[in-house]
């Protein structure tokens, strides 16, 4: 099948929509927050849905042009929670035809990258969501064809996930899914760009020894060994390291932890046993 009229189509849309998603939601982001705003309730209430709903729709359309999708013979269970299954679905994982020819154009492929990488920090979590799975795919991809030739882009990678953990990473799922994405990036990137440790310590202000840490769990063959639940470990480590960027529920955000110093211990007083006379005593 022929794909020349598609990819022709895609190298003028794909711009223009990531041109126009970025600037609506930097100006959402801008203005979130602020009392001065111009729109009525209903305006503004409406504005924001269109605009989910646009980003949602596109993610899943960079989704269905990427991967090979299977159909099923059950048309009901197909009806089920199409959206959801859909990312979930194990042939997610294998790029179709048509996302062979968009990984292959350099432009295309350019903005295809962008756009699902920064859309991880926009301010939805359900595009997160879809975004973090496109990523996971689009890395597998970069990876097989070894088309990440140059540091610049493999810290725009892993910047782009440090960024959607410090807006989104208050929310347990998309927390979750964005480690271990980033996880994918560090482990399979920094050997090939040992430069990725100091954007990893200078974007998280995190202590070397956190790094080290960190290093010693992903690279050192002992450590893997010795570890049955390797992967969770290396989630954990990194978790550990970046904690600081982590995006916290805002009542979270200036919580102090209570500490007593010289705190008395209170007495413990044993509790008497009652014998056997003298419960029968006050039976009587």
């Amino acid at each position: 099948m022929a794909y020349d009229e598609i990819m022709t189509v895609l190298s003028e849309f794909c711009p223009f929509m990531l041109k126009r998603l970025s600037t609506r939601w930097e100006n959402f982001r801008l203005r979130y927050g602020r009392s001065e705003e111009q729109f009525t309730e209903w305006q503004e209430i409406l504005d924001d849905e269109l605009q989910r709903i646009l980003t949602r729709e596109y993610i899943s359309f960079l989704g269905d042009l990427l991967h090979s999708k299977h159909t099923s013979n059950n048309s009901v269970e197909d009806a089920m929670d199409e959206d959801s299954k859909e990312y979930s679905n194990v042939s997610m994982k294998t790029v179709s035809e048509l996302g062979q020819k968009i990984m292959k154009s350099e432009n295309v492929r350019t903005v295809v990258i962008c756009t699902a990488f920064d859309a991880m920090h926009w301010l939805d979590t359900s595009t997160n969501i879809k975004s973090v799975l496109l990523c996971e795919l689009i890395f597998k991809k970069l990876l097989e064809d070894n088309y990440v030739q140059q540091v610049q882009e493999a810290n725009y990678l892993l910047q782009s996930i440090l960024y959607g953990l410090q807006e989104l990473g208050e929310h347990d799922a998309n927390q979750g899914s964005m480690l271990s994405l980033a996880v994918s990036v560090y482990g399979n990137l920094r050997p090939k760009f040992p430069e990725l440790r100091e954007t990893l310590i200078s974007s998280v202000a995190c202590e070397p020894e956190l790094v080290n840490a960190l290093e010693d769990t992903f690279f050192n063959a002992v450590e893997q060994c010795k570890r049955p639940n390797h992967e969770k470990r290396k989630k954990e480590v990194f978790r550990n390291a970046i904690s600081k960027i982590i995006g916290k529920n805002i009542g979270q955000h200036h919580k102090r932890n209570i500490v007593i110093k010289n705190l008395c211990p209170l007495p413990f007083i044993p509790k008497k046993k009652n014998s056997i006379d003298d419960i029968d005593d006050e039976t009587l």
